[in-house]
């Protein structure tokens, strides 16, 4: 990055300008540089779990107060939120060779 004196006319820039050059403040200077594109370097296997997750964070906002409060005491014994423990099991449940095979019982199981 080079170094700044005034960037744009100002004593201070920040953000990006038609996609080619990026100005910032970091520690009291200024610098500018190339806007270099973003890499979406995720595998399938990636966006499969991305989706598992998505589809079970969806299921979870569609539960009323009522269903999310074993969920929370659940959580609460591992010292995590609900939503967490939910996810967890999820997880858990679409992927049993990655982590194993865990029986939760049938009360969990009727959530999912």
């Amino acid at each position: 990055m080079a170094k700044l004196l005034g960037p744009l006319m100002s004593l201070k820039a920040s953000g990006s300008l038609g996609n080619t050059l990026t100005y910032q403040s970091t520690q009291g200077r200024s610098s500018v540089g190339i806007k270099f594109p973003k890499k979406q370097t995720r595998t399938p296997k990636q966006k499969k779990v991305r989706a598992c997750y998505g589809e079970a964070v969806a299921m979870w906002r569609c539960f009323t107060p009522e269903q999310k409060a074993p969920w929370n005491l659940l959580g609460q014994k591992d010292g995590i939120s609900g939503l967490n423990y939910f996810l967890k099991i999820v997880i858990m449940h679409r992927y049993p060779v990655r982590y194993g095979r865990v029986n939760y019982g049938a009360a969990v199981y009727q959530a999912l």
